[in-house]
Parts: structure tokens; C-alpha cells; sequence
């Protein structure tokens, strides 16, 4: 009995030690972006997540930082943490933090960041780019040698820091530092002329909006679209353009939505007119694309388009000026019209005299020179046709063959001898299941006659379960809101040490 009694007593006490050494576990932060910033939290400008600090002290040196920046400009950042990532030298951790948050305001980089890692008994100054002439590093070492490594030997953490920032203070309140730290004031508190941008970008909106008007009157439709027609090319590459740039668009504002917007805050003001031009580009580009392709799907005839896109591209070439991209689809469409002038070009009859091309916007089907099988060619846009008709005999005429854009996509049928052969494809004759396979065949289809190749037989696989509970687990990335303070920089300068 004596002896349960005692099991049970240091069994009590072996739990008592378990729990009071996982209480007493110490969080090793693995990156900048764990280490709590006290500006978004709103608990003041001192980060002490582990509770090194006690909070008198941290209410001190609150106050004495508030101070330091209202009356020195020096937007200051103290963090005590007892380690970090091992893999990490205190330099580069404290810089990369410092980066971050962008401790100190945008131009005068007035920042100033104090790192303390207990475990490793090691600190580090990080100062921004405006600092490094008021605080030399081997001031600040001096600083961190004689005011904190003294009490950090002793366990007075806050104490060292408290010492240190008041010392760093009355440093900067010598009457020669003066003048130096009232030109950072001024560079923090200058304010950017927006009006100007804003003019320039409001000019560029209403100068948008008048050239989509103007050249969408210039693409002169004379008549409606009798016959629907696939998608030119310059349909589809102004199709793709315009999704590229609205899904842009929408993953820039959900991205920066994500992130409190500091993208755009981050963007300098002078930079709006650049932004609201490049896109102002990529509209008109897509506008004029898309009036082509209009153009185009006017016209069965390639004349009569030719005729039309010049007198487009005459009445348009100055949309270079505010899309310069546009001067490519000048330059892609001068060599096409210029190779294909010969095309069109007449040819002389048996009895040597001019024929007389027929207008195909006109006889749309070609009859009665066309046979079906090349009228077919003709919709799949595999070969296009131009008809010559001789002026003094109406039966004696001639139809010459032309690659269409879409040549190569069939080849030659063996039964009818036009090129209207589709290319393989797998039709399904037994139907998949998620136990049993399915059966099909891999053919060839003439679109002009009922001519069919075999090319083999295939099995098709067994539907796979789908799996509804794939979870994307993405991870939360902690990004520390970049403009809680004022956006400041590093170059890395600063001092550190260790005791």
C-alpha cells in the first residue's frame, strides 16, 4: 500500500515537471513574417511577443519612442524575442524585418530598428538610409557596448533597451544634429504634388474614350454581315488580349484587396499617368484588332477586304501615337497587302484580253463556277477561289486556287479528292463506367463526302472517382501590413553585438 502510495505521489510529480516544461517552451520564430508588429496590433512601436518586457517597461519605452519621433523624426521599432531561426545571422533577419514593416517615411528613410534575442545573447541597430549620417555604427555600437550589454549581463533586458534609446535621444538633440534632422522632418513631411498626375491621367481617359470612337467609326461598315463566318485571326488575338487584361485587371485589385491595397499605396504618384497610358494602349490595341476582324467577316471577298482594311489603316495609322503596339499590326498587315497584290492582278482570256474577277460579296456562293466540293474548301477556310470571267465570252472562265488561313487543318480526302479530310479524332461507341471500361475508334471524317478511314480501335478507361474533398490548403502567409509604417528603407547599416 506505502508503496502505490509513493507510484502514485511521483507519478503526480513527474506530470507536475511535463507540464511545467512545455509551459515553459520558448517559441523560435522561423521568419520575419511571425514576429507580431506592434504598429498593426496597435499596442505602440515595441514588439515583445514572448513577455520579455515587463509592461511597465514596455509603457516606457512606448512613450520614450513616441517622443523620439515626434520631436527627433526617427520612427523607431524595438523588438525583444528570446531566438529565431538558426539558419539565420541576426544581420540579415533584422534587415529583412526591417524591410518589411518599412519602419521610417518614404524619401527621408528615417527608421531606426532594435533587435534583441535573448537565447542567442546577441542584438542589432538597423538604421534606414537617412540615419546613417546622424547615427555612424560605431556610435550605435559604442551605444549598445556601454548602456546595454552591461544590464543584458545581468537579466535587466528592459532596463539595457530603456538606456540605450534615451542615450540615442539626447544624442539627437545636440544642437549640431539639428539641422540634419530638420531637413529629414522636411523630407518626411513633404507632400507629393498629385494634381498634376491626376490632370495628365484624367487627359489620357477622355483622349481614350475619343479614339474608340473615332476608329470605330473609321472601320466603315457598308452593309450586314449576310453569312456568319468563323473567328478571323485578328478576332481571336483581340479576344485574347482583352481576357488577358480584364483578368489583370481583376487579380491586381483582388491580389492588392488581399494586401490592405499597398500595392497601390506604394505606387508613386507620378507613375498614375505611366499606368493609365499602358492600359489606354492595350484598350485601343484590342479596339483596333477587334474593328479588323469586323472588317474581315464584312468581306468574303479578299479585295473588297483589302480595299477596306486600307482605308482603315489610313484613316487610323495615328492611334500609334497613344498604342504603340498598334504600329506592329501596321507594319504585319503592309507586307500582306503588298504580297497579295499580285493575286489580284487580271489575266488575259484566250483571246488575250483582260477577264473580269467576280466580286464573291456579291455571288457569295461562287455558282455556277464553284463546284461543291470547293465551295466546302472555301468555309473551312482551307483554300479560298478567284473566279475570272472572260468580258466577251461568258462561258470561258477561270477559277484559281489560293491557300486559305486555315490550310493546313485537313488534308486530301481519297474518295472525293478535295482537301475536306478532317483529322483524327475518337468516337465513343460504348460509354465508360467507374467499373467497366468503354470502347471507341479513332477515325477520319471527309466533311465533303461520306468517306470514312479507320485508323484503330481504343479502350477507353474507366471513370475515376472524383475527389471532392481535395483541400487546398494554402497556408496562411503572414504578411505584415507593409504600410503600417511609413515605408521607409535599408541599406543595412547599423551596428550589433552580443554579451
Amino acid at each position: 500500500m506505502i508503496i502505490n502510495k509513493l507510484l502514485i505521489r511521483l507519478s503526480f510529480i513527474v506530470l507536475l515537471c511535463l507540464f511545467a516544461y512545455d509551459g515553459g517552451a520558448q517559441t523560435v520564430y522561423k521568419t520575419v513574417n511571425d514576429i507580431p508588429n506592434p504598429k498593426v496590433d496597435r499596442t505602440g512601436s515595441v514588439s515583445n511577443p514572448d513577455g520579455i518586457l515587463s509592461e511597465p517597461e514596455t509603457d516606457s519605452l512606448n512613450r520614450l519612442l513616441t517622443q523620439l519621433e515626434q520631436k527627433q523624426g526617427v520612427e523607431t521599432a524595438v523588438v525583444v524575442i528570446h531566438n529565431f531561426n538558426t539558419d539565420q545571422d541576426d544581420f540579415n533577419f533584422a534587415v529583412n524585418l526591417f524591410k518589411l514593416w518599412g519602419i521610417g517615411r518614404k524619401k527621408a528613410n528615417n527608421g531606426l530598428l532594435l533587435l534583441v534575442a535573448t537565447d542567442r545573447k546577441a542584438y542589432r541597430f538597423i538604421t534606414g538610409y537617412g540615419l546613417e549620417g546622424l547615427l555612424p555604427d560605431a556610435d550605435l555600437k559604442l551605444i549598445g557596448e556601454h548602456q546595454m550589454v552591461p544590464a543584458f549581463k545581468q537579466g535587466n533586458y528592459g532596463e539595457g533597451v530603456v538606456n540605450a534609446i534615451t542615450t540615442i535621444s539626447n544624442y539627437l538633440n545636440q544642437p549640431a544634429n539639428h539641422k540634419e534632422l530638420a531637413d529629414l522632418l522636411a523630407k518626411s513631411k513633404q507632400k507629393i504634388a498629385w494634381q498634376l498626375p491626376a490632370a495628365i491621367s484624367g487627359l489620357l481617359i477622355i483622349i481614350l474614350i475619343w479614339v474608340l470612337r473615332v476608329i470605330n467609326k473609321r472601320k466603315a461598315i457598308t452593309h450586314k454581315i449576310k453569312q456568319a463566318k468563323k473567328l478571323s485571326a485578328y478576332d481571336i488575338i483581340a479576344t485574347v488580349i482583352g481576357v488577358i487584361l480584364f483578368l489583370g485587371i481583376i487579380a491586381i485589385v483582388i491580389i492588392s484587396g488581399l494586401n490592405k491595397f499597398a500595392w497601390f499605396k506604394a505606387l508613386p504618384v507620378q507613375n498614375v499617368p505611366w499606368l493609365v497610358y499602358d492600359v489606354s494602349a492595350l484598350i485601343i490595341l484590342t479596339k483596333y484588332l477587334g474593328n479588323l476582324g469586323i472588317i474581315r467577316r464584312q468581306h468574303q471577298d479578299d479585295f473588297n477586304f483589302n480595299e477596306a482594311e486600307k482605308s482603315y489603316l489610313k484613316a487610323t495609322w495615328w492611334c500609334i501615337v497613344f498604342s504603340p503596339p498598334v504600329i506592329i499590326v501596321l507594319l504585319i498587315e503592309y507586307i500582306r497587302l503588298r504580297n497579295s497584290a499580285k493575286r489580284f492582278t487580271a489575266i488575259a482570256d484566250a483571246a488575250g484580253k483582260s477577264m473580269i474577277r467576280v466580286d464573291r460579296d456579291v455571288n457569295r456562293e461562287g455558282k455556277p463556277y464553284l463546284s461543291p466540293g470547293q465551295r466546302t474548301e472555301e468555309k473551312l477556310d482551307v483554300y479560298c477561289y478567284d473566279i475570272w470571267v472572260s468580258a466577251s465570252n461568258d462561258k470561258e472562265f477561270k477559277v484559281i486556287q489560293n491557300q486559305g488561313s486555315s490550310f493546313g487543318s485537313h488534308d486530301v480526302c481519297p474518295q472525293c479528292g478535295f482537301k475536306t479530310l478532317k483529322k483524327a479524332e475518337t468516337e465513343v461507341l460504348v460509354h465508360p463506367t467507374h467499373t467497366k471500361e468503354g470502347e471507341g475508334k479513332k477515325v477520319r471524317h471527309c466533311e465533303q463526302c461520306d468517306y470514312e478511314e479507320l485508323i484503330k480501335m481504343v479502350v477507353i478507361a474507366t471513370l475515376s472517382q472524383s475527389n471532392s474533398s481535395s483541400s487546398s490548403d494554402s497556408g496562411s502567409s503572414s504578411s505584415s501590413d507593409s504600410g503600417s509604417y511609413g515605408g521607409g528603407d535599408t541599406g543595412g547599416g547599423g551596428a550589433g553585438g552580443t554579451w
